[in-house]
């Protein structure tokens, strides 16, 4: 499993024995694009990994419209906040945008490991703040900037998601219609001719 050693080289400060409980925690799942890792409705006690694809989070608003609330490429963690801290079912959809490689770590049997070896919550401990720095910049993101500004802000910081995401779900990541989308890569098209 090279995935899950360089996936762990990141978290030096485990055991070869830690290590050997969180390989035997470990899964790879691969998925179709379109299909899902997780829907709502459903109890996902896993913490994934994004190793090869990109994977979308998503929910259906009250007028049954899906909004995507988060996107992750190659290195990003996607899982159930409501199983994982809460032990609830599942409010959000997650589902491979392309051809995904997710690798699992099975979080109710590493809770279970985590007083024989409390190195392994440190581990998850690092994996939860960058999940909830990814949700501190989705916010901003929202709150700060105009439409338009987020598609430019994609633009510059990941430009290959522009490429891999379909427009209806790049348009509903930044919150407009694909018709809005259309117009704003239009603005934006028409700015740079201009200044060339």
């Amino acid at each position: 499993m090279q995935e899950l050693i360089d996936l762990l080289k990141t978290y030096d400060f485990l055991s070869p024995e830690e290590l050997k409980v969180i390989q035997g925690a470990s899964t790879i799942q691969t998925l179709k694009a379109e299909e899902h890792l997780f829907k709502a409705g459903d109890y996902f006690y896993h913490e994934g990994h994004v190793l090869k694809g990109v994977m979308r989070i998503y929910e259906i608003n009250p007028r049954g419209e899906e909004r995507t609330i988060y996107i992750g490429a190659e290195g990003s963690n996607v899982g159930s906040l409501e199983t994982m801290f809460k032990q609830e079912k599942s409010i959000r959809f997650a589902q491979a945008i392309e051809d995904s490689t997710i690798l699992l770590l099975d979080s109710q049997l590493l809770d279970q490991k985590e007083k024989e070896y409390p190195r392994i919550m440190k581990q998850k401990m690092m994996d939860m703040e960058k999940l909830l720095l990814n949700l501190s910049e989705r916010a901003s993101f929202f709150a700060l900037y105009s439409p338009e500004e987020r598609y430019i802000s994609l633009q510059e910081n990941q430009p290959e998601l522009i490429h891999r995401i379909p427009q209806k779900y790049l348009a509903s990541y930044i919150g407009v219609s694909t018709v809005s989308l259309s117009r704003i890569k239009a603005r934006i098209h028409k700015k740079k001719r201009k200044k060339n």
